[in-house]
């Protein structure tokens, strides 16, 4: 009767360990899955934007022939 009980205990510490690396492969497949998906979103590239309405050298000057300073440009609607 006690080796009944052994075996019966030793199955259920093989179906624990199974399940419990069943649901590990699966957490990490999906971790995996999900740090692929980022790697394959597009990455935009601004590198050929400058930040200005018009290229730097149109724009050299404005406030000068305005009249106005560049502090007063920024603060005005």
């Amino acid at each position: 009767m006690r080796q009944g009980r052994h075996e019966a205990l030793n199955r259920a510490l093989v179906v624990a360990a199974a399940a419990s690396l069943a649901v590990v492969t699966a957490y990490a497949g999906a971790r995996a899955l999900r740090a692929r998906r980022r790697r394959l979103r597009p990455v935009f590239d601004y590198s050929n934007r400058s930040g200005f309405p018009k290229p730097a050298e149109q724009m050299r000057g404005i406030a000068r022939n305005r009249g106005q300073s560049p502090v007063s440009l920024a603060m005005s609607p």
